[in-house]
């Protein structure tokens, strides 16, 4: 089984504009360690984003605010009409849009997209090594902090065509071959596909 890394492509291609910065539409979750110190915040749902650069709207939309999976309606329709149904979507809205020619009322649909399949990083495959584990949150310290490629653990995969690690790697999105066929059948804008090992 052929897998991919699935991300916006935007550090590469500064055709399309990206999001800068988040105003959250729904629930905000905050939560801080006291034991280890990591804290995290991010919108539950839906927010609206501030847009910069670019002279396009992609269809993966980067986000340099939180690495959320941020893509068209387009994308939405495509996966959906192909079977793949292993997400959640919420609405993300275009506040504003600044540095660019684009205007906010142009933008097309996008979405949030909250993957629901799962994997499991292997992560001795992957060549990282587990440092330690805060008693308090779980929170696991690795050596390297980030390595590429990531390989998945043998038999963990729940055989979703999108899925994820959600404890150790939560904003790193794998897909299947079909999603990469789709992505270069419909001609989907702004998608990095990483082939893993």
């Amino acid at each position: 089984m052929v897998f991919y890394e699935l991300s916006d492509n935007g550090a590469f291609e500064p055709t399309w504009t990206s999001a800068v910065s988040i105003r959250p539409m729904s629930h905000v979750v905050q939560w801080h360690c006291p034991q280890c110190g990591r804290a995290d915040t991010y919108p539950a749902r839906s927010f609206d984003v501030v847009l910069e650069g670019g002279a396009q709207f992609p269809d993966f939309l980067g986000c340099g605010a939180c690495p959320f999976l941020i893509v068209s309606e387009r994308v939405v329709k495509v996966f959906e009409a192909a079977g793949v149904q292993s997400f959640l979507k919420y609405p993300v809205g275009a506040a504003a849009v600044q540095e660019s020619e684009l205007r906010k009322e142009s933008a097309p649909r996008y979405y949030r997209i909250e993957i629901t399949g799962e994997c499991m990083v292997d992560l001795a495959q992957s060549g990282i090594m587990i440092t330690g584990i805060c008693g308090r949150c779980g929170e696991v310290e690795r050596k390297p902090i980030t390595v590429r490629p990531l390989k998945i653990l043998e038999g963990s995969w729940d055989g979703s065509d999108l899925f994820r690690d959600r404890r150790l790697f939560p904003r790193v999105c794998f897909g299947t071959q079909k999603v990469a066929d789709l992505v270069h059948a419909h001609a989907l804008t702004n998608c990095r596909l990483r082939q893993m090992a």
